[in-house]
């Protein structure tokens, strides 16, 4: 043989190391329960959803929630759209935000959330 081959007797542990396992030892053995693979995923997308409605009826969620709303309807009220045309036109196109303008919407209602979750954490 070359110097980069081995025989089979080199990589089979000797006998004398083997251990023997008796049959008292793997009944002592713990297995995993047995649950079907449908019925796993099953449960763990009902904790999924759980979890998501859990989080989404706490108080401090829904005054979020109620927060970006608000804040959307304004948003995008004629009288706000009137407020930008005459402040900033170069917002506006054809009576409706142009891109920037949405921009601008996104950025302040995301400055509301933020503001409204640093300031009212206690609520």
């Amino acid at each position: 043989m070359s110097n980069f081959e081995c025989s089979l007797k080199d990589l089979n542990p000797q006998n004398e190391n083997k251990q023997e396992y008796k049959t008292e030892d793997i009944e002592t053995i713990k297995e995993p329960p047995n649950i079907m693979l449908s019925k796993n995923n099953h449960n763990i997308r009902e904790v999924t959803t759980n979890s998501i409605i859990n989080k989404l009826t706490e108080e401090k969620n829904v005054r979020i929630i109620l927060l970006v709303i608000i804040s959307y309807l304004i948003t995008n009220s004629s009288q706000f759209t009137d407020f930008l045309t005459n402040t900033f036109p170069y917002l506006i196109e054809s009576g409706t935000t142009n891109l920037w303008g949405k921009i601008v919407v996104a950025i302040l209602i995301g400055t509301t959330v933020v503001i409204f979750t640093s300031f009212f954490q206690d609520l």
